[in-house]
């Protein structure tokens, strides 16, 4: 979990605009967390719901559940879960990993 809160602030992408005159060639770098924070000046209307909307999808689906999900198997494996609950923890798990996928990560920036 330590590695992964790390790495959402490590750089992930570079975003490099090519034009015909274009001053900055290098890009900009933008880490995980950074771009969440990016989403919204990325509109045309930055104030709008549907920014604004991209923006939280992207920071639930991509950032808070594969924490919470990485944390519950980490609860699971080293904890002592009461075996009324093992079903219901079990469920959990299967969902925040579906709902922490690559794909519906990918789904939320096309948002």
């Amino acid at each position: 979990a330590v590695l992964i809160f790390v790495g959402m602030h490590l750089p992930a992408a570079t975003i490099r605009l090519d034009a015909p005159v274009s001053l900055d060639r290098h890009g900009t770098t933008f880490s995980m967390w950074g771009f969440a924070w990016l989403i919204p000046h990325l509109s045309s209307r930055p104030g709008s719901f549907a920014a604004v909307f991209a923006q939280v999808t992207y920071v639930v689906f991509v950032l808070v559940t594969v924490h919470c999900h990485l944390g519950l198997l980490l609860v699971g494996w080293f904890g002592r879960v009461p075996s009324n609950l093992i079903r219901s923890t079990t469920s959990l798990a299967h969902t925040l990993f579906a709902w922490s996928a690559t794909d519906v990560a990918l789904g939320t920036m096309v948002l």
